[in-house]
């Protein structure tokens, strides 16, 4: 399940703007992502007090509507590492994403925790896009490991 963590201090909408520059087509299944090294240059600036710490990966998800996600893990040694934040910057009452089996509707503006090693997948049947920032930030030694 994702597990919300916090709530983004302002609005989010202004956070989407810069997504423009990367000129974003839909794949066949109706999402698109940023070239992850683009949005931490991006994104790393505008949030780094929202997410403090190493950041070792970030990308925004964008999925149109009538877009899915495919059920998928993601799994490399550098994401094992590090903690799993989704910043939901724009969505509807009709997006939904699905982790080990659970369904479930995240609040705009909210920041979510969620293992990227359990099959996850995302649909959105509401009439603008989803929009998620999706960043892995590095455990501290003090936190140990997941």
């Amino acid at each position: 399940m994702y597990q919300r963590v916090g709530a983004y201090p302002g609005p989010t909408r202004p956070l989407v703007a810069p997504l423009a520059q990367f000129g974003l087509q839909p794949s066949r299944e109706g999402y698109a992502t940023t070239p992850w090294e683009a949005a931490l240059a991006c994104y790393r600036p505008l949030l780094a007090d929202t997410f403090p710490g190493e950041w070792t990966y970030a990308i925004a998800v964008v999925i149109w509507p009538n877009g899915t996600i495919p059920p998928h893990e993601d799994g490399d040694t550098q994401r094992e590492r590090s903690q799993r934040y989704h910043l939901v910057l724009q969505s509807s009452q009709k997006a939904w994403v699905l982790h080990d089996g659970t369904w479930q509707q995240l609040d705009e503006g909210g920041i979510y925790t969620m293992d990227p090693l359990t099959t996850h997948a995302a649909v959105n049947w509401g009439g603008e896009p989803r929009i998620h920032l999706v960043v892995d930030v590095r455990q501290s030694r003090s936190q140990g490991p997941r």
